[in-house]
């Protein structure tokens, strides 16, 4: 009994699934009692060539964008490296706990060691604590890490969304392409397997042993290869899915922290507002004390004749 076909799996690339089904084709289309059935197989073909290039796009523009990464850590550095200048010459007491507030207590070398990584979450904090600097150059820093900070994260947004469109066309339409192949091939087996036992009519003489082992591509040590492959790439998505967390905590962290920046500000502006308000009456009630004795002072003596 011939044994069935492989399943072609989802992790396959499509150089394998080509090689797979054009072998099927190309036998089924060379045999005359088969060749009806080549169709189907060569439409399937097609459609591969319609998912592959879909595929390419979609990686080509993830490809695009991490190849940006480390030109938009340059741009980090360099406002980094600005920052340590000006903040390094500033020996004062002031200065000194702004240098160590923006680098949080850390070197400089250490802060740009990751490629926007750690770097870019710490400087993301920047403009925030550079903005009360009484230095015009200092603030102006601030300023330009706020854009360098601002391009970087936009971009690691458009890399994540890239790879998730990636990863949502892998599951999506190539799983289901894949699973149509598997059908097709699987309906297509069952019915050379009735010709191996019913031959139809127009075939003469007996059909030979091995016919539908003829058809089918059975050499599976391509497969073995992307098993490795398709483990290095869940392994990557796996480092890429805790780059992202990091990254979202990150975020998180910094809008917290921005809103209780604000709320602090706040509380402070009301704090001195209630300070002026208790000042002003404490002003207003020796006011009316002073008028008071005033007033004391003015009456007449009391007649102590009476």
């Amino acid at each position: 009994m011939t044994a069935a076909p492989r399943t072609i799996a989802a992790s396959e690339s499509f150089d394998d699934v080509e090689a797979f089904l054009e072998h099927f084709c190309v036998h089924l289309s060379a045999c005359k009692i088969t060749q009806s059935l080549a169709p189907d197989i060569e439409m399937l073909l097609t459609e591969l060539g319609h998912h592959r290039a879909a595929r390419a796009k979609l990686a080509r523009i993830l490809f695009a964008l991490q190849a940006r990464e480390i030109f938009c850590d340059d741009d980090l550095n360099l406002v980094l490296d600005t920052a340590k200048a000006a903040l390094g010459a500033d020996k004062s007491d002031a200065g000194v706990a702004l240098y160590k507030d923006v680098f949080e207590n850390k070197s400089p070398v250490e802060t740009r060691k990751y490629i926007l990584g750690q770097q870019l979450t710490t400087m993301t904090f920047w403009p925030g604590k550079m903005s009360g600097s009484p230095r015009p150059e200092i603030q102006d820093i601030g300023l330009q890490a706020r854009l360098v900070t601002d391009v970087a994260t936009a971009l690691l947004n458009d890399i994540g969304a890239a790879d998730t469109a990636l990863m949502q066309f892998d599951t999506g339409p190539r799983a289901a392409f894949i699973d149509t192949c598997n059908a097709t091939v699987k309906r297509i087996f069952g019915q050379l397997s009735e010709m191996e036992h019913a031959p139809p009519p127009n075939q003469k003489g007996p059909i030979p042993p091995g016919f539908v082992d003829r058809f089918i591509l059975r050499d599976t040590s391509r497969r073995i290869t992307n098993v490795k492959d398709q483990e290095d790439t869940v392994a990557r998505t796996k480092a890429k899915l805790l780059g992202q967390e990091a990254h979202l905590k990150a975020l998180k962290d910094k809008q917290t922290k921005e809103l209780n920046d604000r709320l602090d500000r706040a509380l402070k502006v009301l704090e001195e507002k209630e300070n002026d308000l208790k000042r002003g009456a404490d002003d207003v009630a020796l006011e009316i004390a002073r008028i008071k004795a005033e007033i004391e002072k003015k009456k007449p003596p009391p007649d102590n004749d009476k």
